[in-house]
């Protein structure tokens, strides 16, 4: 059965390390546009953070954002899938945070909500702010943890603690885990994002290939970090990258290059295009 949709992650996937879609990718996903391939994207990102990739990309179908907490049309202005998170929740993940002295961070599909905290402000630069001036006007900034819990009730559908010290980020995930069932994976090795229990890239693909009219066979899911093993699992081909995490790689069914070497491109020359 031939490949009728494509949905990709980001960042450490489709995305090279300098946050940028390579001409041979461009051209790959071009060439699938002109046979009538669909085309999406499923990302940890909120809808602002993702909207320039989105027009840049010229995507026609539902996308997944929020780790598949908001599955909504291209503009943001459709939404077929819409999971917040309960105000109790929140809070335990923010004292987790505030306890362990770490970083907090709060999304809905527009801002990031965060404290004022040194371990917030220095985590910062994990989001390399200076090249994106989307996310520069993002930024919510609180003076206290009071104040961001009173800005992001009955809004946020995802939560995001980043800490480089791997060590101490898996005591963090432990802590959460004991006291909260949420959905908490490492999207990257310092990032943890937390999101409603059975919030998943997983499901939102069964979502999206039922608004298309489309079989499980015949999509194709690309990923490389822990939020995206579970696409692996609800596609008919599950494509890791090189650079991926052995969760996703041992959950696919092909392995590409990295995303610094065009692995997005080449498994879709070889899968969709048949190019090989």
């Amino acid at each position: 059965m031939s490949i009728k949709l494509v949905v990709t992650d980001l960042d450490g996937t489709l995305l090279t390390s300098d946050k940028k879609v390579s001409p041979r990718a461009m051209r790959a996903i071009e060439a699938m546009r002109e046979r009538g391939v669909h085309f999406t994207i499923a990302t940890g990102r909120n809808t602002a953070s993702a909207a320039g990739i989105i027009r840049q990309l010229q995507i026609q179908a539902p996308v997944i954002v929020g780790n598949g907490a908001f599955v909504h049309d291209p503009d943001g202005k459709k939404f077929y899938h819409k999971e917040l998170m309960p105000e109790k929740d929140i809070q335990t993940v923010m004292d987790v945070t505030r306890e362990m002295d770490t970083s907090f961070y709060a999304f809905d599909e527009e801002l990031i909500y965060c404290p004022r905290t040194r371990a917030t402000e220095e985590s910062v630069r994990w989001f390399a702010i200076a090249k994106n001036p989307i996310l520069q006007k993002s930024f919510r900034w609180f003076d206290t943890y009071e104040q961001v819990m009173e800005a992001v009730s009955g809004r946020t559908a995802k939560l995001l603690i980043i800490e480089g010290d791997l060590e101490k980020n898996a005591r963090v995930r432990a802590e959460v885990e004991r006291r909260v069932k949420v959905m908490i994976v490492n999207s990257e090795p310092e990032k943890l994002d937390i999101s409603n229990y059975g919030v998943s890239k997983g499901r939102a693909i069964r979502q999206v290939a039922e608004i298309l009219g489309l079989k499980k066979e015949e999509v194709l899911a690309l990923g490389d970090g822990e939020n995206d093993a579970e696409m692996m699992e609800n596609a008919g081909i599950g494509v890791a990258m090189k650079n991926a995490v052995d969760a996703v790689k041992n959950a696919a069914d092909f392995v590409t290059l990295d995303n610094d070497a065009d692995g997005f491109a080449y498994a879709i020359e070889r899968f969709v295009l048949h190019e090989e």
